[in-house]
C-alpha cells in the first residue's frame, strides 16, 4: 500500500504542476502548441502530459478525469506519510492546498487553447 501511497502522491503533484506551468505559458503569452512540444521533449516532460493533455486538457477538455475530492484525499494521505516517515512534503502540501481551492484548480484550465 505504501507504493500506491507514493505513486499517486507523485501523479496528483505532477498533474497540478502540468497546470500551472500551462498557464503561466499561456498568461506570458505562450503559444500552447510550442510551449507542449518543448516541455515534452525535454528533461520537463512526464507520461501524465504526453498521454493525457492532447487528448484532453490541450482539446479543452478540462473536467477532471479523476476526482478532486480523492486527488485531496490521496494528498492527503501522502502528505500525512511523509510528516510519519519525517519526510519533506513541501511539494506534496502545496498540491494538496491548490486541489482542494477548486476556484483556483479550475481557474488555472480555463487558460488553455491548444
Amino acid at each position: 500500500i505504501a507504493t500506491k501511497v507514493v505513486n499517486n502522491y507523485l501523479a496528483m503533484c505532477l498533474n497540478q504542476l502540468n497546470a500551472e506551468v500551462f498557464t503561466l505559458g499561456a498568461k506570458l503569452g505562450l503559444d500552447t502548441k510550442a510551449l507542449f512540444e518543448v516541455v515534452t521533449s525535454s528533461l520537463s516532460s512526464n507520461d501524465h502530459l504526453k498521454l493525457y493533455w492532447p487528448t484532453k486538457a490541450l482539446k479543452g477538455d478540462i473536467e477532471p478525469g479523476f476526482a478532486l475530492d480523492l486527488a485531496f484525499k490521496d494528498l492527503s494521505i501522502g502528505v500525512g506519510a511523509a510528516k510519519e516517515a519525517g519526510s519533506p512534503a513541501h511539494v506534496g502540501s502545496a498540491a494538496r492546498e491548490a486541489i482542494g481551492d477548486e476556484e483556483f484548480y479550475w481557474l488555472e484550465r480555463s487558460y488553455l487553447s491548444y
